[in-house]
C-alpha cells in the first residue's frame, strides 16, 4: 500500500514523533511518504530520508497537487489541523481517501486566533471530507465530537510506547545526574516538553519554588525545543523566583530515553494534552508521573502516579511533595508499576496494528467505488503497471 502522510512541520512535538514511531512499523508492508506543509528541514526530516523514508518540502498546493500525481498514493494521512484541511483540499480534487489525525486535547486559551479558526473550519466539513478521523485518546474524541467534529467518523488509537527504547538504567541515571553536577541522593523532577504556552512551564517553575523552599535537596530538570538559558521568558520565570541554581535546561534532547532514567519524578504541567507522550515514556522507564488532569494523563497514569488540577501551581507542588514524602523504596514501586501498565495497554505494536487495520480497511473502502471507472494503465519507470490520477 502507498500512503502519503501530511504533516504541518517536522519539528520536535509528540504528532511528529509518533509519526515517525508509526513509519518505522509499516516499512514492511507499506510504501510511505511525507509531505510536510512549512518545507523546513529539521533534525526529524533528516532522520526520515537516512532511514529511507521519502521527505517532500513544498509551500503552495501545486505543489502538493504535483507531488501527489507523482507518487500515487492509496490514501493520504494528515496530522494535525493545518495539514486536515489541505488534505481536505486535496482529496475534493483528487478523490483519493484522507483521514485526518487530531492530536491534542481541547483548545485553551492560549492557543492561538489562527489554530482555533483552522480547527473551527475543519469541525465544519468534518461529515464529508475526511474517510475517517483518528484521535489519539477518548479524551481527544470527546473534546472534538463538542468542538463540532463527526462523531460517526472518528477512530481513537492511542499512542504507543517503545519497550526497548525506553526502560530504566541505573547506569545512564547516575553518569546524567554526574554530568548534571546532581549526586544520587537529590531528588530530581523531570520535565520534557517544548517551550510553550500550553505546556504551562511558569507554572511548572512556581510550583518547584515551593517544593525547593521546603525541601532544598531538589532539582529540577527540563529539556525541550526553546528550553534553555537562551530563552528570555523562561530566564525571567528561574530569576524571578530567583532558582538558577536548582534548575538545568537541557534544551531539545533527541535521546530523551538517556535522560528520563535520572528522574525521580517526572512532572507534567500542561493546561492540554491529548496524549502525552513525555507521561507515558517516563512510564516506561519506570518513573512515576505527577501531571495535570487533562487529556489521557488520569487513564494513563491509573495508581501509578497522581493527577491534579490543572494550572494551579500549588496544586502540583502538593502533588510533587507527597511523591517526595513516600520515600525512594515506595517511588521505585510506583516507578515499575507504571512500566507495566504503559506496556500493557500502550505497546507500540499494538498502535501500528491499529493503523494497520484502519488504513486497510479504508483502501477496502475505497477499492469497489475505484474499480467502477474505466482504467487507463500506464508504466512507470520500472515497467510496473501504475494508475494516473
Amino acid at each position: 500500500m502507498n500512503v502519503l502522510h501530511i504533516i504541518t512541520g517536522l519539528g520536535c512535538g509528540g504528532a511528529e514523533h509518533t509519526l515517525k514511531n508509526l513509519l518505522s512499523l509499516h516499512q514492511s508492508w507499506a510504501t510511505q511518504t511525507v509531505a510536510t506543509l512549512d518545507g523546513r528541514r529539521t533534525a526529524l526530516s533528516d532522520e526520515l530520508e537516512r532511514t529511507g523514508v521519502p521527505v517532500v518540502r513544498f509551500l503552495s498546493p501545486r505543489a502538493l497537487l504535483k507531488m501527489v500525481r507523482g507518487t500515487r498514493p492509496a490514501l493520504v494521512q494528515a496530522w494535525m489541523y493545518h495539514a486536515n484541511l489541505a488534505g481536505a483540499a486535496l482529496g475534493a480534487v483528487t478523490r483519493i481517501p484522507v483521514l485526518w489525525n487530531l492530536r491534542r486535547g481541547a483548545l485553551v486559551s492560549a492557543d492561538s486566533l489562527l489554530l482555533k479558526s483552522v480547527s473551527r473550519a475543519c469541525a465544519a466539513i468534518s461529515s464529508f471530507a475526511p474517510a475517517g478521523i483518528v484521535c489519539c485518546s477518548e479524551a481527544a474524541m470527546q473534546s472534538h465530537i463538542a468542538a463540532g467534529y463527526c462523531a460517526s467518523k472518528i477512530t481513537v488509537i492511542p499512542n504507543g510506547v517503545d519497550s526497548n527504547r525506553f526502560r530504566p538504567s541505573l547506569d545512564l541515571r547516575h553518569s546524567l545526574r554526574r554530568e548534571l553536577g546532581l549526586d544520587d541522593t537529590t531528588f530530581v523532577i523531570g520535565h520534557v516538553g517544548r517551550f510553550s504556552a500550553v505546556k504551562a512551564h511558569p507554572a511548572l517553575i512556581a510550583a518547584f519554588a515551593e517544593v525547593a523552599a521546603r525541601r532544598p535537596d531538589t532539582a529540577l530538570v527540563m529539556c525541550g525545543q526553546d528550553v534553555t538559558d537562551r530563552n528570555p521568558p523562561l530566564s525571567a520565570a528561574l530569576r524571578r523566583h530567583n532558582l538558577n541554581g536548582n534548575v538545568r535546561l537541557l534544551g531539545f534532547r533527541p535521546d530523551v530515553e538517556k535522560v528520563l532514567p535520572a528522574f525521580d519524578v517526572l512532572a507534567c504541567s500542561s493546561l492540554t494534552e491529548g496524549f502525552s507522550n513525555a507521561v507515558a515514556e517516563a512510564m516506561a522507564a519506570a518513573v512515576p508521573v505527577v501531571a495535570t488532569d487533562v487529556g489521557e494523563n488520569r487513564v494513563v497514569i491509573g495508581d501509578t502516579g497522581m493527577v491534579v488540577s490543572a494550572g494551579s501551581p500549588a496544586h502540583l507542588a502538593a502533588g510533587l511533595m507527597a511523591l517526595f514524602d513516600l520515600g525512594p523504596d515506595v517511588r521505585l514501586a510506583l516507578g515499575e508499576r507504571a512500566r507495566q501498565r504503559v506496556f500493557s495497554e500502550y505497546g507500540l505494536a499494538t498502535m501500528g496494528n491499529r493503523y494497520r487495520q484502519l488504513y486497510e480497511s479504508c483502501a477496502r473502502a475505497q477499492a469497489p467505488r475505484t474499480a467502477a471507472k474505466p482504467l487507463v494503465r500506464s508504466r512507470d519507470r520500472q515497467g510496473a503497471d501504475t494508475l494516473p490520477l
